[in-house]
């Protein structure tokens, strides 16, 4: 079992000795912690340098496991070892910067770009319902229309749900994604992006290029029209055109903003998110 102990009235979890002698760690150093788990860096005699991910979440540390080995051969940090009874994956150690530390916007882009260009090339299709973002979707929805919300969060309320429909209804939703391409989990080592943080998810192939748009934008809402141009003129897929993009970025950032929302999450700013999510959605009406 894990090891639990009180601290700032948060129930934190401390390496265990059955994790320290399983994979033979030394020079343990614990990077961050928050709701879905806890990460440390360590040594292994047996890896290498390491990262020690204690997931809080079962469902994605199971669907995670579960489907590491489908993004075999591309850039994704490799999954040494897992164990299902403390939820701990073991990973290698990416030594790179998030893209949040490269301050060039077109550099960032066309980082991206690339990045998702070779993803798209090797995109699989997925039969697992566990996995489905629509579902995520009509489920969140369902909740929201049960709560207590101000008027202008009611008014993005009903936007979504009409958009999330459409959607779903228009396109392939049954990609397997990594899930969550924000910028802190894509680390840039100089040569290339390599993704961390996998979370599984089945859904278009513009729902995994949304997270990168979503934080470029969130940063940026007075700028929004610029910087839309500029990354619609930069990513030309194959597989979805730009106004599948578009409409999958609607329906990721409002999924996005309420999620933060419901989960009292530190970093939630409803009435940013909304902010946001209304000048997208008059972006996408301009554009038809």
């Amino acid at each position: 079992m894990l090891n639990l102990k009180y601290i700032d009235e948060l129930w934190v979890i401390i390496m265990n000795d059955e994790i320290i002698e399983e994979y033979e760690l030394s020079n343990i150093v614990l990077l961050c912690k928050s709701n879905y788990g806890i990460i440390y860096k360590c040594l292994s005699n047996i890896y290498g340098d390491v990262v020690i991910k204690i997931n809080m979440d079962r469902e994605n540390f199971e669907n995670s496991c579960k489907y590491y080995n489908s993004f075999k051969g591309l850039p994704l940090c490799d999954l040494y070892a897992y164990n299902h009874m403390n939820q701990v994956q073991v990973l290698k150690y990416i030594n790179g910067k998030t893209l949040f530390d490269i301050d060039d916007f077109e550099k960032r882009v066309k980082l991206c770009y690339n990045y998702l260009k070779n993803w798209e090339h090797n995109l699989k299709i997925v039969d697992d319902n566990e996995l489905s973002f629509e579902t995520k979707t009509y489920d969140m929805l369902a909740h929201l229309k049960s709560s207590e919300l101000s008027e202008k969060a009611r008014n993005l309320l009903v936007d979504f749900d009409e958009a999330a429909r459409n959607f779903f209804n228009k396109y392939n939703n049954c990609y397997l994604l990594h899930g969550d391409l924000h910028h802190d989990n894509m680390l840039y080592d100089g040569q290339q992006i390599i993704a961390i943080d996998l979370s599984p998810l089945k859904a278009s192939f513009s729902i995994e290029i949304a997270k990168f748009i979503e934080n470029e934008l969130f940063q940026n809402v007075d700028e929004i029209d610029e910087k839309l141009n500029y990354i619609l003129n930069i990513f030309n897929f194959d597989i979805i055109t730009k106004e599948e993009l578009l409409e999958g970025l609607f329906v990721d950032s409002c999924f996005r903003t309420f999620d933060s929302y419901l989960e009292g999450r530190e970093d939630a700013d409803l009435e940013h998110g909304i902010n946001m999510n209304q000048r997208i959605l008059k972006y996408i009406q301009k554009r038809r």
